[in-house]
């Protein structure tokens, strides 16, 4: 039985409700003056608990994204197809963004890559690798259902190839991955200008690749979890019509844990200019070792000529990044914070100066860790140095840069205390 008093309520009352925001939003926007007054009225937080009953990716401030799709992508990952709420700014492949989830009433953050370019309908798809006892990784791998949504963190840091003229119009992401071929509408939008997007730079900054020599060939050297962003970025280009040549290095513990191996291999026979080795390290009847010399004379041999961009744990981008000191220019992003080697190293007296803490904290682990240790809060997001949301000023004194290795001392200079470590005399503006 049809109850249409009921449906049309329901109905004028969305459509009331949809009004409403819409009037707000609009308020907001068209004043260049202070909001705070204007919002002493208005509590986010109850507005996003009453909008929740009528559509759960409905909020006033927060990125909120529902899952649309599910797939796996090896044995051990799964990639999830998200559709974000009007609040999403926009991104570029290469990027970051970081997962909210709530898991026994506790909230947990954690950074992934996207694993595809943002598709032209606003969807975006990042692929999670489980890790074993890894409490959200299980969560977003084997927990989540089409139709759960989970709250993101908007778009930042990022990998970035070079651009070249290809002469082409921009051409269908969809055309060039197989996976996209699933869904969509097959075409592109605008593209994203990356100088807008947080944490982005222009592409002749982030790669140090002067433009003029961006017809470089590409060398691209992914461990795990790192082929995430390097297959945005290796779609992205093949959508473009980049006909440079790409060299893919993708190394995994075993074949069926290689991510979208398929795809990659069907890829590679698609475009002549592709070339693609999926090595695995502990392979029962053919395994290869780690990244060395050998095999990157192999996959390169004219390497002082390559753009070389790398992702992967913390020990495999230190050595790839030993290994490619000849190269044009090399780009790089680990998924683990650096850390130092282990030992006893001395202390040093660090101040805060905002609460006027003074604490004793190692020299030899980043500062954001130390602090924790000690019993402060500092804000985090990535813990790998991209995203600054742990920058604040050194006020005076000196820290070693973890991912350099040097030792710097220029007064009021912000740093990122998750690469940072403790120096001689340092005050924070914490």
């Amino acid at each position: 039985m049809t109850y249409p008093h009921i449906r049309l309520h329901t109905y004028l009352h969305s459509r009331a409700y949809m009004r409403i925001v819409a009037a707000m939003h609009a308020s907001l926007a068209r004043s260049d003056r202070p909001t705070r007054p204007r919002r002493r009225w208005f509590d986010p937080a109850v507005f996003d608990f009453w909008a929740r009953h009528f559509n759960r990716t409905w909020s006033a401030q927060r990125i909120l994204a529902r899952v649309i799709e599910q797939r796996s992508a090896s044995a051990r990952a799964t990639t999830l197809l998200l559709r974000p709420n009007r609040h999403w700014p926009g991104a570029r492949a290469g990027q970051h963004l970081d997962v909210t989830v709530e898991i026994a009433g506790v909230r947990h953050r954690r950074s992934y890559s996207l694993s595809a370019p943002p598709r032209a309908d606003g969807c975006i798809e990042i692929t999670v690798a489980e890790v074993e006892g890894g409490l959200v990784s299980t969560r977003l791998a084997r927990g989540l259902r089409v139709g759960d949504v989970i709250e993101l963190g908007a778009p930042y840091g990022g990998l970035l190839l070079p651009q070249v003229d290809t002469g082409h119009a921009d051409t269908a992401i969809h055309a060039a991955s197989p996976v996209g071929r699933a869904g969509g509408t097959g075409q592109r939008g605008p593209a994203l200008a990356a100088a807008t997007l947080p944490g982005s730079l222009a592409p002749h900054e982030a790669t140090g690749l002067n433009p003029a020599r961006a017809n470089a060939p590409v060398l691209l050297l992914a461990a795990g979890s790192g082929i995430t962003p390097l297959r945005a970025l290796l779609l992205e280009a093949l959508a473009r019509g980049d006909t440079r040549p790409i060299t893919l290095a993708y190394w995994a513990q075993t074949a069926a844990e290689h991510c979208f191996r398929e795809e990659l291999h069907e890829l590679a026979a698609q475009h002549p200019n592709l070339h693609v080795e999926l090595l695995a390290t502990r392979d029962p009847l053919n395994p290869v070792g780690r990244i060395d010399a050998d095999r990157l004379r192999s996959l390169a041999p004219d390497l002082a000529a390559h753009a070389v961009l790398a992702c992967g744990p913390e020990g495999f981008i230190e050595l790839a990044r030993a290994l490619c000191a000849q190269a044009c220019s090399f780009q790089a992003e680990g998924f683990s914070p650096p850390t130092a080697a282990a030992g006893h190293a001395p202390t040093v007296r660090v101040q805060l100066a905002r609460s006027g803490l003074e604490l004793e904290l190692p020299t030899d682990r980043p500062l954001l860790q130390a602090l924790e240790d000690a019993g402060q809060q500092p804000a985090f997001g990535c813990r790998r140095g991209i995203c600054n949301t742990c920058s604040c000023d050194r006020l005076a004194g000196a820290s070693r840069d973890l991912q350099s290795g040097q030792t710097t001392d220029a007064p009021s200079t912000p740093i990122r205390l998750c690469v940072h470590s403790a120096a001689q005399g340092l005050v924070l503006d914490l």
